[in-house]
This record gives C-alpha cells, structure tokens and sequence, in this order.
C-alpha cells in the first residue's frame, strides 16, 4: 500500500520505521500527531479503545481510517489513492482532533466528533 502511495508522490511515513510493533497505540498517536503527521490506517478501534481515544483527543489527532479491515493492500491503496483529494479538502477545512472512517465508495464519514 505504501509503495502505491509513494509513487503517486505522497510522503508516507511507516509506523515499523518510526515504532516497534507492540508500541502501545496511545505511545505512537501523541508522537505522530506532535509531528503533525496524518495517520491513515485500517485500525477501527479507536473509539472502542478509551486510552486510544484520549490520545487522540489530547494530541489533536487527524486519523482517516478504512472502514473495513479485510482489504487487500492493493485495494487500499487504490480507496486511499481515490480518496486523497477528499482527504486533503478535508484537512483544509477541519482541524483535530477527529477520526474519519473512508468507506469502500470513497465516501468520507467523520464518526468523531460526530457531527450534528
């Protein structure tokens, strides 16, 4: 998925480059978001996970997530590569922290804070 988003030109940042597999997710949201990176990811649990969630509350996160974990790396690299001009309209209008589930259709669906 990385590689497909790397030669359509987008600077991706690897969580295995930066974090060891166990790091707890409340570790690498804060340092991700202090960086100012986006993260994207196929993880849904963050508004299941309260530790999780605080993280992203207190580090200002701006999380795009797949809404179903079961793709291939191939299909999600074609959902995120479809969805980068949402995402980037996204980003310039909203800041976080938020989460944002991207479905299948591309369709972008802010699910924190939820929207009124």
């Amino acid at each position: 998925m990385a590689d497909a988003l790397k030669t359509r030109g987008f600077c991706i940042q690897l969580h295995r480059q930066h974090f060891a597999h166990n790091a707890p997710d409340e570790k690498w949201i804060t340092e991700v978001s202090q960086k100012q990176w986006v993260i994207l990811t196929k993880d849904t649990a963050s508004l299941r996970r309260p530790n999780e969630l605080a993280a992203v509350i207190i580090s200002r996160a701006r999380e795009f997530t797949l809404s179903n974990a079961n793709l291939s790396g191939g299909e999600m690299a074609a959902i995120f590569c479809q969805t980068m001009p949402a995402i980037h309209r996204f980003l310039q209008n909203h800041q976080g922290p938020f989460i944002v589930r991207i479905r299948r259709s591309g369709e972008l669906v802010q699910v924190y804070p939820e929207r009124q």
